[in-house]
């Protein structure tokens, strides 16, 4: 139980943190998830996004593929994930 707990307030306190300096750059969707939905502008952003932070061995979830999502990704809260901020200048 207090490993769940510690794991829930780890992730609500980085995906809170992750949000403050994303949303400097992109539209960031409301959640109470461990992850963050970022609409990055356009479709071909999407691509570019992807690309940028593929060069650091990140990975993020192109959400084209939902429908409405044309121009989002989405991100996955873990341990703080400066790597992901650094990478795209946030």
């Amino acid at each position: 139980e207090a490993f769940v707990e510690e794991t829930g307030e780890r992730v609500a306190s980085e995906r809170e943190r992750m949000r403050e300096r994303l949303e400097t750059r992109f539209g960031v969707h409301p959640s109470a998830s461990p992850f963050l939905l970022l609409d990055v502008g356009s479709s071909e952003a999407v691509d570019e996004f992807r690309e940028a932070v593929g060069e650091y061995d990140i990975v993020v979830r192109d959400a084209r593929t939902f429908r409405g999502l044309d121009s989002h990704v989405r991100v996955a809260i873990r341990l703080p994930y400066d790597l992901l901020l650094d990478a795209l200048d946030v």
